[in-house]
């Protein structure tokens, strides 16, 4: 199955909020990044009750008696880019792919965790006049979650079940942040398509 098209949906969504947004750094609407589908960190989503530490999507799949699935879940952790008294953030992104066969299909389900290594990368971006080499640097906060496929039967003559994919943000953090923006709380949180 070729699935281009709807790839090209998804970065679509995925990528508005990062690429559209911010316009200028400088501009006070832009400090911090908005985008559809992110999945803060449970510690943020209690303490902030307009965030959410999962989602999840349902649909009808009608089968032969044989249900299998392949999800493809694709996101984007945050990375700040750090040089000299300049910051910004940008994404890299992410995939993990969880298959359900027909016994988890038809039965419990399948759970599957994954987790997100941080890291930090410098580079040296040339001169910075008298102050010496100026240095990039980027770093990326580990993350956790989990991804659940499930299904329940739907009633009639058909073979049809109404399958639930739920994505979990299970990310610890130290301390709750106090603000979601650039320097607080996002980094911990991820966009998901």
């Amino acid at each position: 199955m070729n699935l281009d098209s709807v790839r090209k949906i998804a970065d679509a969504v995925l990528y508005e909020g990062y690429i559209l947004y911010p316009y200028r750094a400088s501009a006070r609407k832009n400090q911090s990044r908005w985008q559809f589908g992110v999945v803060m960190a449970p510690g943020y989503a209690a303490a902030d009750p307009s965030e959410t530490s999962f989602t999840q999507a349902e649909c009808v799949l009608q089968h032969t008696g044989q249900p299998a699935v392949r999800v493809v879940l694709r996101f984007l952790q945050v990375q700040r880019r750090t040089a000299g008294e300049e910051s910004w953030d940008e994404a890299v992104e992410r995939e993990v792919e969880v298959a359900a066969d027909c016994a988890a299909l038809l039965g419990n389900g399948v759970t599957s965790e994954f987790a997100v290594d941080g890291g930090e990368e410098r580079e040296q971006a040339g001169e910075d006049g008298a102050a010496g080499p100026r240095h990039v640097v980027r770093r990326r906060e580990p993350l956790a979650g989990a991804v659940s496929v499930r299904t329940v039967p739907v009633p009639g003559p058909w073979r049809a079940v109404r399958l639930r994919v739920r994505v979990e943000n299970r990310t610890e953090l130290g301390a709750v942040p106090a603000r979601r923006a650039r320097s607080s709380a996002l980094p911990a949180g991820s966009s998901s398509r």
